[in-house]
């Protein structure tokens, strides 16, 4: 009786689901009848294949997707890659969004797929850094890292000299032979100089669609400060809470970041700043972008420097605030004094050794150098970084 009710809920069951159970009559039938559980376990396990397969493709890291990295890949090429978030024929491309978090970040937030652009995409003529509007290919990427870390008047002088008719334009072969120029030390024989699709969306910018607009060098200037100033912020915003001052101890984190300090040295500099500081009030945006101005003349700063070093005199606040001025930078005196606080040498004076190595590797964004060091191994490395500066 039991038997015959088990079959009848049974067959209730499966009736629902459109399935009807007919029960083999003989026992070698019924030894190789596929039973409905038969059925449910083989669905089951085509499911989860399938939603493995899928789910695997889904989240595959975009740096996984084309490019062997080698040992001629340069660290700029692998950073690029990393962080990259769209291609285009095989070809990966950057979003500004993209470009300012690889210069902040030291892993991507989201490990993500590739998004395919189409060609519409490539050559849109729009390029806005804070709405992520644009395309940005690796040669390009190269070229925005040198606007980051040189002065205004080195684009002025490879733009005066391009300008062969003296009217303050050039068109774009010549922005292409001055952004080869800049790039040039920087470029590898990896993969991602090969094939490299050149008139993405700021040659476009640029020179329009068809590439006969002359570009001026009051836009060129302009696009150059700008773009200065959108970075610089992106970077303070990281940390001032949406206010309009980021804390004197977050300035000393942003100008450590790319020092490769050993934790224990980097704590214990935080910690004579914090120890040292009276009245904290803050590092405005203004003073901060005015600093990072002085950076990008680091060159002109590190000749100053050498003539103190020659005639064997210690560099001063006051000193300090010279060779800024000179520079074309205004810094406080309370940017000055934490200056002093974190580069403190003999009495009082600056040490000009650990100043230039730590922002020669803030302004390089830490491609100097991928090896630790402590304060001591800092004489070590002065020799190099001063021939790097024309020091000796």
């Amino acid at each position: 009786m039991s038997s015959i009710l088990r079959r009848f809920l049974l067959n209730k069951t499966l009736t629902r689901f459109k399935y009807v159970y007919h029960a083999p009559k003989t026992k070698i039938a019924s030894k190789y009848f596929i039973k409905p559980y038969h059925f449910l376990t083989l669905l089951g396990g085509v499911t989860f294949i399938y939603t493995t397969y899928y789910y695997t493709n889904i989240f595959k890291n975009v740096h996984e997707i084309k490019l062997d990295l080698n040992e001629k890949t340069s660290s700029r090429e692998k950073r690029f890659i990393k962080f990259a978030s769209i291609k285009y024929k095989d070809q990966l491309f950057m979003t500004p969004k993209d470009f300012m978090e690889s210069l902040i970040e030291i892993e991507p937030n989201l490990q993500k797929k590739a998004r395919i652009l189409t060609k519409n995409e490539l050559i849109s003529p729009i390029f806005d850094i804070p709405n992520n509007k644009g395309i940005i290919s690796y040669m390009e990427y190269l070229f925005l890292l040198s606007i980051l870390k040189r002065p205004e008047s080195g684009f002025k002088i490879a733009f005066d000299m391009l300008d062969t008719d003296k009217n303050r334009t050039i068109g774009k072969n010549e922005f292409l032979i001055m952004e080869n120029v800049f790039n040039h030390k920087l470029l590898s024989k990896g993969n991602l100089n090969k094939n490299c699709f050149k008139d993405t969306t700021l040659i476009i910018y640029f020179f329009g669609v068809d590439g006969t607009k002359k570009l001026t060098y009051e836009q060129f200037h302009k696009f150059i400060i700008n773009f200065q100033n959108e970075v610089l912020r992106f970077e303070f915003n990281q940390y001032s809470n949406n206010s309009h001052k980021i804390s004197e101890l977050d300035f000393v984190k942003i100008l450590l970041k790319h020092s490769n300090l050993e934790t224990n040295v980097y704590e214990q500099c935080l910690q004579k700043v914090l120890n040292r500081l009276r009245n904290p009030v803050g590092i405005t945006f203004k003073e901060f972008e005015s600093f990072n101005k002085l950076l990008t003349n680091l060159d002109d700063v590190s000749v100053a420097f050498r003539m103190f070093k020659l005639a064997q005199h210690s560099i001063s606040k006051k000193d300090f605030n010279k060779i800024s001025k000179i520079c074309g930078c205004d810094l406080t005196q309370h940017l000055i004094d934490l200056i002093f606080t974190i580069f403190d040498g003999e009495n009082g004076s600056l040490d000009y050794n650990e100043f230039v190595i730590v922002m020669r590797n803030r302004i390089n964004r830490g491609f100097v150098s991928n090896e630790k060091h402590s304060w001591k191994n800092y004489q070590q490395c002065v020799r190099n970084e001063m021939k790097a500066a024309k020091f000796v």
